[in-house]
């Protein structure tokens, strides 16, 4: 695991959210966000934004950036 990948545990990085669909190919990025691919931590907080949840967003581009 990276310093990227260690910044938030895997198990928090998308918590439940109610009424927050993700198709299966978004959640499919879930797992290489979080270790550490900053093109899927890029995308996740690029359809974060889409989705209206900046903190969410944020969180994934300034990983991304890292």
């Amino acid at each position: 695991m990276n310093q990227r990948a260690s910044a938030i545990p895997a198990s928090t990085s998308i918590a439940p959210l109610p009424g927050l669909a993700l198709e299966d190919e978004d959640r499919a990025l879930i797992p290489t966000a979080d270790a550490g691919d900053a093109a899927a931590q890029r995308e996740l907080g690029l359809l974060f934004l889409a989705l209206r949840q900046p903190e969410r967003a944020a969180h994934w581009l300034h990983l991304a950036a890292a």
